[in-house]
This record gives structure tokens, sequence and C-alpha cells, in this order.
């Protein structure tokens, strides 16, 4: 037996460093299913071997009939089985979850019926691994309890709200990038519309001048947004439903760091983002406005700025924070004030959830109050998004097979950019007119 598993550990070590390579050869995908139909071939022999040695076993087992009860005996005495405070099941789903919340946050005060499931609290003895385990209440073993409905309570953060207004495209082909045609135009003066377009006036017969657009390529280079799990065998057999709500986590994660990377990325090693892009349209805020303000006149003066490919296509991307500042919004009219976002019913109604028209949609990744980026107002149409097609999941029993471990990654290649290369100065006067728009930071 010692030789068998002893193969099948060198068989899993050679599996381990196959699977490191991002792509393999065709002798090397020969090898990883000759590998494979071994490791199964001697996984079939060791379970015939143990039961073999099962019978075996069986056979020295003495076989002397079982003696009959005495009938004039006393009976045997009484056991009554009472259950204490650890061994009593929760009656609710959300009485478990509030004691796991207790505990957690609450150091030291744990309820009795969780010290049942989760008996061993110190996670820094375990040095097998890093993931998902029974024996740690907080990394699995709070899941355990088969009393309570199967199924787990998360957070559902909503990470579309950018994601799905953006133009989307996806490469069906090798390529490792893409690049799309897109106008050259920064000015909307005679001779810079479309980059060089211009038409003219001329008497009858008069030679015609020519003139001709102007365009820039944009390239997408989907880059990798990757994320690794482990979970221990057990917790997996134990909790059948685990890997359907990690999964679901993990592409929350990976959905709020694309959002994020479309909002606020630097454009290296993933996408550039509104707020660095160099297109977007930065307007100074008001002089004497205060600190961590957002005012009226702001407003006025982002939506001059904006540029819409259709009326009324853009929204309001704006951090929480703001919310006060909306809805203490007024327009001052006469030695009174009309207050901009509040229905007629006043605040014990809904607030409206529209400034000028435009939806205002609250995201994490906007700036705190006071900060550029806090407020974004956007036409996310002439925003591109390119991927290799969706997340990709893959799961491996053979990188922590030695801990008895399963791996599980996702990976995501995505790129975003705008397709604008820069703002756009208006035919008559000098707005920087633009698809992105933002208040500056410097707010006195």
């Amino acid at each position: 037996m010692d030789e068998l598993y002893a193969k099948r550990e060198a068989i899993a070590t050679e599996i381990d460093t196959l699977l490191t390579k991002d792509t393999l050869s065709t002798d090397e995908e020969t090898r990883y299913e000759a590998l494979v139909a071994e490791d199964e071939t001697l996984l079939k022999k060791i379970e015939r071997v143990k039961a073999q040695e099962s019978r075996k076993a069986t056979m020295n087992v003495s076989q002397t009939p079982p003696v009959k009860p005495d009938p004039t005996a006393a009976p045997d005495p009484k056991i009554e089985i009472t259950l204490d405070a650890a061994d009593r099941s929760f009656t609710s789903l959300r009485e478990e979850v509030g004691a796991i919340c207790e505990a957690i946050l609450k150091h030291g005060k744990v309820d009795a019926r969780l010290t049942r499931l989760a008996y061993a609290d110190d996670w820094t003895k375990r040095a097998a691994g890093t993931g998902s385990i029974e024996g740690t209440g907080a990394y699995g073993g709070f899941l355990l309890d088969n009393e309570v409905a199967a199924g787990l309570i998360q957070r559902m953060y909503e990470n579309n709200q950018v994601l799905s207004r953006c133009s989307r495209r996806t490469l069906t082909t090798n390529a490792a990038s893409i690049d799309l045609r897109a106008i050259d135009e920064s000015s909307r003066a005679d001779g810079s519309r479309f980059g060089g377009v211009r038409a003219y006036w001329k008497a009858e017969l008069a030679e015609m001048t020519s003139s001709r657009p102007k365009f820039n390529l944009v390239t997408f280079t989907p880059e990798k947004l990757t994320a690794m799990y482990y979970a221990s065998d057990e917790i997996l057999e134990d909790v059948p439903f685990l890997t359907q709500e990690i999964d679901s986590m993990f592409r929350q994660e990976i959905a709020f760091k694309l959002q994020d990377g479309i909002i606020n990325g630097d454009g290296s090693g993933k996408p550039l983002g509104v707020v660095s892009a160099g297109c977007t349209s930065t307007v100074t805020a008001t002089s004497g406005q205060g600190a961590s303000t957002f005012i009226y006149d702001n407003v006025t003066d982002m939506l001059t700025n904006l540029w819409e490919a259709v009326p009324g296509s853009a929204v309001w991307f704006v951090n929480q924070s703001v919310f006060p500042q909306l809805y203490e919004m007024s327009l001052a009219v006469g030695t009174g004030g009309q207050p901009i976002l509040l229905p007629p019913g006043g605040a014990s109604a809904s607030p409206y959830n529209q400034l000028m028209g435009r939806p205002v949609v609250p995201i994490e990744q906007c700036q705190a109050l006071g900060t550029a980026g806090d407020v974004i107002l956007a036409d996310m149409s002439q925003y591109y998004v390119v991927d290799k097609g969706g997340v990709n999941t893959a799961s491996s029993i053979h990188l922590k097979f030695d801990f008895n471990q399963t791996a599980f990654r996702w990976t995501y290649r995505v790129d975003g950019r705008p397709i604008w290369k820069s703002v756009l100065t208006s035919y008559k006067g000098s707005l920087s007119l633009s698809p992105f728009v933002m208040l500056n930071s410097t707010r006195t």
C-alpha cells in the first residue's frame, strides 16, 4: 500500500507542475491525460486492496452465537437523555445568524450551540491552508447545522449600475487585443469638426475645396482579473450549498473590482477609469461654496459641459455621502427658495431619484464628498468594455492534495476605456464638452 500511495503522490506532483502553465503543448496535454488515467487506475487498485483487507479481517472474527437474555434477571436501569444548551438546535435561520454575528463582533461571547459546530477557534494553529474549514466558526464551521434550512445570508451589492450602461465588445478570436476606430475630434471650430471635415459656400462653377475626417485607434488589451479560494474536503462534503454561494460571492467581488476600474482605474494593468481619463471634463467649483459641499451651481455647471450621444442618456453617479447635500439643495426664488429634489409632499414622501431629468445612481466606487470624483455625470455609451468572454471558473484537487483541500479559481480577462481621446471645445465660446464630467476637489 505504501508503494501505491507513493506513486500517487509522485503523479500529483507532476500534474501540479503541468497546471502551473497557462497553456499546454500537445505532448503536455497527452502526458496530463496519461497521468490522470494512471492515477485513477492506482486509486481503484488501492480500493480493491482495502476491500480485501476488510474481508480478511472478518475471517478472524469469533463466530460465537449471541448470549440469550435471562428472563429472570432484573431489567436494565432506564436512562433518560436531556439536551443541554449546546445540544439544542436553533429554531430559525435568523436566530442562528444572530448568534454568529454576536460571536464575530463581540469576541468571547459565543452561543453554546455554535461551539457544537465550531469546536476549534484558534485559526493560527492550523498550518494546513487558508481556506474554509469546519474547525473554525467564522471560516465555515458556523454553516454546518443541518437543522436550519440550507442557505447563506450575504450582503447583495449591486455592481452592474455602471457596467450595464457601457458599450460592450467580446473578442471571439485568439487575438490578445483589439483596435477600435474613433473620430479624432477635439474642437467644433471650422476645419476641426470630425477631425477636419469642412463644407464651404461656393459660387456657381467655382472650384470646390476638399477636406477629410481624422481617426485614431483606441487599443484594448484585456488584462486578467483573478480570485482564488481553498476549501477542505470535509466542509465541501458536509455543506453542499457552499460552492454555489462561494461562486456567487467571488463573481460579485470581480464585478465590484471591474466597476472600480471603470471609475477609478489608472490604465496600468487595469481599465482606464473615468476619473483618470484625459477626455473627462473637470468643472471648477464655485468660489466660496465651502469644503465638502455640492451645490446647485455645481449641477448647472456640470450639465453645461456635458456632451450626450442621446439627450437625457447620461446619469449622475454619486457617493452616498453626497445625498444630504442633494436633499438640502435649493434654488433661491426671491427671498425664499425651492427644494431641488424633494417632491411636493415634502420629506415624508419619497424623494425624486432624478436630477435635471437624469437618474441619480449611488455607487461605492465614487469618491467621498469633497473629493474629485464624488459626483460624476456620465454618458457611459462612450465608454467601451472589451473582454475575452465571461468569468472562467476552474477547480483542482491536485494543488492542495496533501492538505485534502480543493482549490477554486476565477479569472476574467477584460479591459475598458473611453472611446474619446480628449475633451471637445465648443463651436462658440470655450466650453470643455465631454461625455464624462466631474467636479474638481478645490472647494473653499
